[in-house]
């Protein structure tokens, strides 16, 4: 999704980690889904943990301000049409966790 944007010219951040917290609630990723995951492990990454836990993980979000403009936003709003009723795709661990 960040490289699209980038592509498109469209600055966006995401993973969901400036806020610890709000990921698992997002993603219903629980204390004991954690524990399970930390305890059964010496090493892991992001996408060993989506695997594991069998959750997406994170979020895409966008900041508006004083110099965001309406144009902005609906070039905005026109790039995110493109990815409606779409899931995940490229990464095997989000292709599962998108059936799940």
């Amino acid at each position: 999704m960040e490289q699209q944007a980038n592509a498109a010219l469209i600055s966006l951040r995401t993973g969901c980690f400036c806020n610890p917290g709000i990921d698992e609630v997002n993603n219903c990723v629980s204390t004991e889904d954690l524990a399970k995951y930390f305890s059964s492990r010496n090493t892991g990454n992001y996408h060993d943990m989506i695997e594991f836990l069998g959750k997406m993980r994170g979020a895409i979000r966008i900041s508006v301000g004083i110099p965001t403009t309406m144009g902005d936003i609906e070039r905005f709003v026109q790039f995110l049409q493109k990815f409606k009723d779409k899931k995940a795709v490229g990464i095997p661990e989000l292709q599962r966790a998108a059936a799940a």
